[in-house]
């Protein structure tokens, strides 16, 4: 992604694609974002509209979400935010002449162009926001990078997890002597902080509604029922 900033027309355009791979927003979130919804202090940014057909709409999924500014991204947006110009609360992070709000289609010719002048692969505009995904999935909870991403099923959010480090369940192994604690696999799986407990190799959930983590262990050769 460095490499594609560093072929990019602009250092807006360099900064819009920073934050598409490590925020994860698609293409309209992106024209759509204001300062607003950037919260420095929380390291936060809200996403709740989309610019499409010369106007902002609500996301995809019809949600607000809100989604944590990586340390890398941070910084760059607070050197945007100096910039001089367009930096009103209302006004577009990234700003164009329609409407205030950047040209979609001119910005995908941009992309396209920065792409090939850094000689990366054919990569499309979403492979961006993919980046994100797999990169999440490595530091955070299935439920955690669903919420991030705006993913209305949980299935979408799944396609990601064969980019997560198997080094973990892999350090299980080297010890035969040492047996797999399921309790650990559930949490890391799906972020729920909710009491688990389990006998005869059952899994069961005292109150527990996250019916992933019971997907994931029954994947893994578990017999699972609710408690």
């Amino acid at each position: 992604m460095y490499a594609l900033a560093r072929a990019a027309a602009s250092g807006q355009d360099a900064a819009l694609f920073l934050t598409a791979a490590f925020a994860g927003l698609r293409r309209g979130e992106l024209v759509a974002l204001r300062w607003r919804d950037v919260d420095f202090e929380k390291r936060s940014i809200r996403v709740e509209g989309s610019f499409s057909h010369g106007a902002v709409t609500t996301t995809k999924g019809g949600r607000v979400r809100a989604v944590p500014q990586s340390p890398r991204w941070h910084k760059r947006s607070r050197a945007s935010g100096q910039r001089g110009y367009a930096t009103a609360p209302g006004d577009p992070v990234f700003p164009g002449d329609i409407a205030g709000h950047l040209d979609v289609s001119a910005l995908r010719r941009r992309f396209v162009a920065a792409r090939d002048a850094a000689g990366l692969r054919p990569l499309r505009f979403r492979d961006m926001r993919h980046t994100f995904g797999s990169l999440a999935i490595n530091r955070a909870s299935i439920v955690q990078v669903q919420a991030w991403m705006g993913h209305a099923d949980v299935k979408t959010t799944m396609r990601y997890l064969h980019h997560r480090s198997q080094q973990d369940e892999a350090e299980l192994l080297a010890d035969p002597s040492h047996r797999c604690d399921r309790r650990q696999l559930v949490r890391r799986a799906c972020g729920c902080e909710r009491r688990q407990w389990f006998s005869r190799g059952r899994v069961a959930a005292a109150g527990c509604d996250c019916s992933l983590a019971w997907w994931l262990l029954h994947k893994r050769g578990a017999s699972v029922r609710a408690g």
